[in-house]
């Protein structure tokens, strides 16, 4: 017959690998998307969505804003560069 053959080797056709699945797997759950940014865009006019008729802050409110984020980064050790 054939020569080639190995003497342990079957000439049946071999099933394909089981793949085990695992049995008490928790379903994926994840918080829902959050939806999409309104109408923002910054084409030829700005449009802000939902900030569209907002007051902007000045400068020393906004001055105040950053001051504050970086003196709470500062008590907690997070991130705190100056270059932001």
């Amino acid at each position: 017959m054939d020569e080639d053959r190995d003497v342990g080797e079957s000439t049946a056709p071999r099933a394909p690998p089981r793949v085990r699945k695992p049995k008490d797997v928790a379903p994926k759950i994840s918080r829902p998307r959050p939806p999409r940014a309104g109408n923002e865009e910054a084409g030829e006019v700005l449009n802000l969505g939902e900030f569209q008729d907002v007051d902007t802050l000045t400068l020393s409110e906004a001055s105040l804003v950053i001051n504050a984020i970086l003196e709470k980064r500062k008590e907690t050790r997070r991130n705190t560069n100056e270059t932001e």
